[in-house]
This record gives structure tokens, sequence and C-alpha cells, in this order.
């Protein structure tokens, strides 16, 4: 994963102002790759399918040495063997064919004791004959897997700013079998989603240097201003709450030689014509 940090200072939240909105800290994930199955080791042999004679036994391995991770592919190869297997010999003589119907014979002899002095023969054959390996093994056909149809788009990962969106599909049409190739390809898509901007809401910026004064004594005034700039709002997003200006009152001492202290404009022409009388009254004197 990749970590991005931002803090809230450009200006930071003051005099009872809301702190910045969305999250401080993003976390993205990066660098993620499929990774190959690969084959545990062989399961042990299965017992053999007959307990004389001539049988068939399998064992199988799992695509576990790790199993596929971020959609890597299946284990190549086949996950099962399968081999004839010989337990002991059936009592008797064989069978005349290995499978497929046959016969095979066993004789007794006169020996428990052998007829003597005119005596009687055993009673009964001293040969048995019976069927035998009537049916042939099955060998097992391997059938590939094959791909089912995708199942429907997911919901996207996010609203605004680019999100994803997942669908699946499984081999299981149909699965792989008797030793069968799996599926080749991913089993997930990916797509784009949500690829509009996000709303951005406008931001403050510092407040500029105060301007000059309106008047250099008697009361005067003055402005400074903040630009909606820090971000500018886009996308629909919110203007910047509050004032843009600030209006402050400034050089509020009296003017020298002047009697009035008054800061509207027509008072101070008056005061000025009035300063101006005196000055002629005293040069005439």
């Amino acid at each position: 994963n990749r970590t991005t940090v931002r803090t809230c200072r450009n200006p930071p939240a003051q005099h009872g102002g809301r702190p910045c909105e969305g999250k401080a800290v993003e976390v993205i994930m990066c660098s993620v790759r499929p990774c190959l199955g690969n084959w545990g080791s062989w399961l042990p042999w299965s017992p053999c399918s007959e307990t004389c004679g001539k049988g068939m036994q399998s064992r199988i391995r799992l695509c576990n040495n790790p199993p596929p991770a971020f959609d890597g592919p299946q284990c190549e190869g086949t996950d099962t063997q399968t081999q004839v297997c010989k337990e002991r010999p059936c009592p008797g003589k064989a069978c005349s064919v290995s499978c497929g119907g046959g016969t095979r014979q066993r004789t007794r002899l006169f020996a428990s004791p052998t007829p003597q002095h005119g005596g009687r023969q055993c009673e009964g054959n001293d040969v048995h004959i019976d069927f035998c390996n009537s049916e042939c093994p099955v060998y097992l056909i391997p059938f590939n897997g094959n791909w089912g149809p995708w199942s429907s788009w997911g919901s996207c990962s996010k609203t605004c700013n680019g999100g994803q969106m997942r669908r699946y599909r499984t081999c299981d049409n149909p699965r792989p079998a008797n030793g069968g190739r799996a599926c080749a390809g991913a089993d997930t898509q990916l797509q784009k989603c949500s690829t509009v901007s996000c709303p951005v809401d406008g931001n403050w910026a510092s407040w500029q240097p105060w301007g000059e004064c309106s008047a250099s004594c008697g009361g005067g005034e003055r402005t400074h201003v903040r630009l909606c700039n820090s971000p500018s709002p886009s996308n629909g997003g919110r203007p910047c709450p509050g004032d843009s200006s600030q209006l402050s009152r400034c050089n509020t001492q009296a003017c020298p030689g002047k009697a009035c202290h008054k800061s509207a404009v027509s008072v101070r022409i008056w005061c000025k014509t009035r300063d101006t009388k005196r000055i002629k009254r005293s040069s005439s004197a």
C-alpha cells in the first residue's frame, strides 16, 4: 500500500471556523501483480480396485503450494495419475483373457487317499471351470474445463474521481475432470467507472495586507480582502462561506490646529474653511 498525507493549514481553522473537510490520510493499493499457482506434492496412491489379479489405482495433487492469487493462472498440467496395480495372484489357473469374458479351471487329485484294491473312484469331476474377467477396466477419459458465463458487474468502488467494478466467472461448464486441463485465462475482470470529477468546495486563501487609509488624520477607513482560491470551487462545489473583504477605522487622531474631530467629509471641509478664515483675521489685525 502507498499512503499520502495532507495537513489543514492553508489557512488553519481560526476564530471558530470549521476545519478542512475530507480525509487527511489516503491509502492506495499499488504493485498488485497476478501470482502463479504451484503444485503441491502427490498424495498417496488409492487402494487397488481389485483384491487379486490386475486392478487400477490413482493419486492426485493440489494446486496449493502456493495457490494462485490476484487473478493468477491455475497450475499447468494434470492433477491426477492412474496406474495398473496387482495386489496378489488370484487362486487357481489364470483367466484365459485379461478382460471381455474368459474361463479358468482348477483341478483336484485322487490322493486323499487314492483308490486301492478295487475301491471306487472319487465321485464328481476332478476339473472345475468358471467364467472370469467379464468386464474390461474403464480408463477414465480426461475432460478439459470450460468457462461458464460472466456474472453481472458489481457496484462501483467510488461515486466520482474514478472507481472500479468487477465481474466473475467459474470454470464449471464443465469442470475439469480425470486430469483434464483447467480453464485458461482470468476468472475476474475489472472495469473503470464513475470517472466524473468530484465537486470541490471553495476555501479562503489568507487575508491580503490592509490597504491605505482614506485620511491621514481625523478618522478614515481602510480595507483588506481575501480570495476564494485555495482551492476555487469547481464541479458544482460550494463557494467559500463568509465575506471576502473587511473594513476598519484608521487615523482617528485629530488633525493639527483643527477643533473638529468628526470624520464626515462635509465636516472636514467646513473645519478647513473655518481655520482659513481665522488665519486671515489674525493677519489683518
